[in-house]
């Protein structure tokens, strides 16, 4: 088996994860939209707003933590449109692969202190203030949204052109 194979096997694995938990985070704004329509028509129409929903709003926000990883695993966080198109193709590579390792470093730092707080959390049991939610399992989410992202990260630096995506620009740095 080549390597090249299995660099395709572990970017078309990882792609599908990346898909699956982007469909989550899509199904967060749906929620948060929902509900912030309930709170407002509530307090508008029936002078009743909906109990507890800044909590809830939050809460889901966390979990918009995965659309992070949409936009690591397609480069549309950070481009530089301007000085990229004017460099070679091997210039461009490489100055992608050096962004992707600073990005993996600032997630993996962001990572482990989400996981840090989160360990702290589920210690200390912190619960929301008005409806009584766990905090933990939410901040967990987030931390594991940040290690996926800095996975993506590292997998982009070592094979920056092996998962199919396009480039539509700059340079990811």
């Amino acid at each position: 088996m080549s390597t090249h194979y299995l660099k395709r096997k572990v970017f078309k694995g990882f792609d599908s994860v990346v898909e699956v938990l982007t469909w989550v985070g899509n199904g967060a704004i749906a929620v948060i939209t929902l509900i912030f329509m309930i709170d407002v028509c509530g307090r508008a129409f029936l002078n009743k707003p909906l109990y507890g929903s800044n909590e809830l709003i939050e809460l889901t926000m966390i979990i918009l933590g995965f659309a992070i990883m949409y936009a690591t695993r397609t480069r549309q966080h950070v481009k530089m449109d301007i000085l990229s198109p004017r460099l070679s193709k091997r210039t461009q590579a490489i100055l992608t692969s050096i962004g992707s390792l600073l990005e993996f470093g600032i997630s993996a730092v962001i990572a482990y202190e989400v996981l840090l707080k989160a360990l702290h959390i589920v210690k200390i049991h912190e619960v929301s203030p008005v409806l009584f939610i766990p905090m933990g399992p939410a901040v967990f989410a987030l931390s594991i949204s940040f290690f996926v992202s800095c996975l993506a990260s590292l997998l982009q630096a070592v094979g920056p052109r092996i998962s199919g995506e396009k480039s539509e620009g700059g340079s990811a740095i």
